[in-house]
Formats: structure tokens, C-alpha cells, sequence
């Protein structure tokens, strides 16, 4: 199985957003190569491009997500953290409605972690390519790490029962429809002022996180255009957020 590294893309100013993005397809697939494209939102999307394209769910549980996002600098507690899981999970309920059960694959991340050859042989399986061992030697050509079984259900151990609390208030309905356990019988529900505090906390903390990454230039440059309606210059801040996005990416 061959991955593709690099590729540079042209671009048909003649062709609609629709047609573009199939020229892009076209031009990255190749003869015996399966193409993979990454979707983090807006799966339901997908089928009026790609009716026939074979789906991959990745699932994490929620509380573990929760707390990935504030590290990311997404959100400043859990409580709003859950949201991003939540929508992406939403998401891809709307996506179930329109293909085929044989289109589909869930693969939880707790599992991928504990018994990575037999879920990759499962993957495998399932897009129509062979299983071979040196698959899960990637960590000899990239910066990303062998799958380690302790970064599984790390929430047990990160979280406290406030913050599982506070995840499961908003998310209990979805993660047991995802088979994962609810801690807490009773559903917590923040009055009104913790979610005031909260929201504030939040706020705060994505503030000061932007203006750490970004500086105070770029940060309020960006929003200030935006706001402005000055496409041309807002989208040149947007470029140079992106770039010192990539600088944190693996």
C-alpha cells in the first residue's frame, strides 16, 4: 500500500466548488492506491460528492476528547470542550441516514491503542487491501509514536468527578448511544451561575491562549477584518494563523 507524501494540485478557476474538488480527488488517486480524506465536520456532506466513498468512524470516549481540546487550546474546561465531540458526533448521525450500513466502520480509539494489528487488520479488511505487519512500523519515517495502551480512557485518571460531572451533563445521551459508560446515574446538570463561570473561564482562557500563539497583531488582526468585512487582508491573517498552526501539528 502506497502513500502519497506531496503533491502539487492545480487549480481550474473554470470549475465550480463541486467540480473542484473532484478535479483535486482526480488528480491525487492513482491506479491500485486508496485515497483517504480526512473529515472532521459536516460528514452528512460527503454522500452528494462521494455516494459510493467508504466511511471510517474514528471513536474516542468524550471525556478524553474534553480534555484533549483544552491542551489544543480549544476550549478552556470540559464542560465546553464536549462540544466538539458532540458535534462531530451529530454529524455523523446525520451521515447514517443517507448510506448503506456495508459503508460504514467504527473504530474506537481504545481499542486501536490496546490491539492495534487486529483493528488494522480489520481496516484493512474493510477498504479492500492486505494486511501486512510493517503497516504499524510507521513511526520509523514519521514523528508520530507507536500505539501506546495507556493513552486509553486517561479521563479515569486526568479528570475529576466534577469535571466527568460536568461532560456527562452535556453529552449522557450520546455517549451511551456510543457504549460508553455513564459514571453518574443521575445526569449533573451546573446551575446558573457555575455556567456563567464556566462560560467566562472558557472565554478567558481561548483568549489567552490566541494571544500566546499568535501575538496581539495577528490575533485581534484577524478578528478586526473579519468583522470589517475586509476579505482580502482577512484572508492573509488567516494564512498566517495557519502556518503557525502547522508549526504544532505533528
Amino acid at each position: 500500500m502506497a502513500f502519497l507524501t506531496q503533491k502539487i494540485l492545480s487549480i481550474n478557476n473554470a470549475l465550480n466548488a463541486e467540480e473542484l474538488i473532484k478535479s483535486f480527488v482526480q488528480q491525487l488517486s492513482a491506479d491500485n492506491q486508496v485515497l483517504a480524506l480526512n473529515i472532521h465536520r459536516h460528514f452528512e456532506r460527503i454522500p452528494y460528492l462521494f455516494p459510493n466513498a467508504k466511511f471510517v468512524h474514528l471513536l474516542r470516549d468524550p471525556r478524553d476528547v474534553a480534555k484533549s481540546c483544552m491542551g489544543m487550546g480549544w476550549a478552556g474546561n470540559v464542560y465546553f470542550g464536549v462540544d466538539l465531540w458532540m458535534a462531530t458526533e451529530q454529524s455523523w448521525d446525520l451521515l447514517t441516514t443517507k448510506i448503506k450500513s456495508e459503508q460504514v466502520i467504527t473504530l474506537r480509539y481504545e481499542d486501536i491503542v490496546t490491539q492495534p494489528e487486529a483493528e488494522l487488520a480489520r481496516l484493512c479488511e474493510f477498504i479492500g487491501v492486505s494486511y501486512a505487519p510493517s503497516m504499524l512500523e510507521y513511526d520509523n519515517a514519521s514523528t508520530y509514536d507507536k500505539p501506546d495502551s495507556s493513552l486509553a480512557w486517561q479521563w479515569r485518571k486526568k479528570l475529576t468527578a466534577k469535571e466527568v460531572a460536568l461532560v456527562e451533563a452535556k453529552a449522557h445521551k450520546l455517549i451511551s448511544t456510543r457504549h460508553y459508560e455513564v459514571i453518574n446515574s443521575t445526569p449533573y446538570q451546573p446551575n446558573a451561575f457555575e455556567k456563567l463561570a464556566l462560560l467566562v473561564q472558557n472565554k478567558w482562557f481561548k483568549l489567552k491562549h490566541g494571544l500566546q500563539r499568535y501575538g496581539f497583531v495577528l490575533f485581534f488582526g484577524e478578528k478586526l477584518t473579519k468583522l470589517l468585512g475586509l476579505t482580502t487582508l482577512h484572508k492573509q491573517y488567516i494564512q498566517d494563523k495557519n502556518a503557525i498552526d502547522i508549526k504544532h501539528l505533528k
